[in-house]
């Protein structure tokens, strides 16, 4: 079995717990206090007079106006984040299942081709039994061809099963990432 951690499904669950997280970081940058710093500098020469100016500047911004409603949409993004965990685990959990099952109907279905298998060898032993019997003139023509049906069946339903695995295993490795 494969590490479930890979699947792209579970990629993406992740991948959005990350974006909410992201998403309350921001709401809380929003609701902090910003400051800022600037510096320019100027020259003239107006009249053969050079002057030469320097200019400094800060600028502070406190967002009390907003904290009560910032201070809810902090709240609000922390909820969504909680939420977002709760579906990683519970899908993760359901990948889980899905991912056992498509394995244990995989192997069930490769438990049947090996019965198949085993029927069309007893078809064909079958066969090799009554054309011996009917050369020998204990069997009728009718047991004979019904033996040939039994192989025939046999073989179609063995078939059928290898077609049944090679599904179940491409449901398997889609299940797993692989495909």
């Amino acid at each position: 079995m494969s590490d479930i951690r890979y699947t792209n499904e579970y990629l993406l669950l992740q991948k959005n717990v990350e974006a909410k997280e992201l998403m309350k970081k921001i709401e809380t940058g929003n609701n902090l206090p910003s400051v800022a710093v600037g510096a320019a500098y100027a020259y003239n020469n107006l009249m053969d007079k050079d002057y030469k100016r320097g200019f400094l500047f800060a600028t502070v911004s406190v967002p009390i106006s907003d904290w009560w409603g910032g201070s809810h949409r902090i709240k609000k993004k922390n909820l969504e984040v909680i939420v977002a965990q709760n579906e990683l685990e519970d899908n993760t959990q359901k990948l889980q299942l899905r991912i056992q099952q498509t394995y244990n109907e995989m192997t069930a279905s490769a438990k049947q081709v090996q019965v198949m298998r085993k029927s069309v060898e007893q078809a064909e032993e079958n066969l090799r039994n009554h054309q011996n019997f009917f050369k020998a003139g204990t069997v009728t023509m009718s047991d004979l061809l019904q033996s040939q049906m039994l192989l025939i069946q046999s073989q179609n339903d063995l078939e059928d099963a290898k077609a049944d695995l090679q599904i179940k295993t491409l449901k398997y490795k889609q299940s797993i990432g692989e495909e």
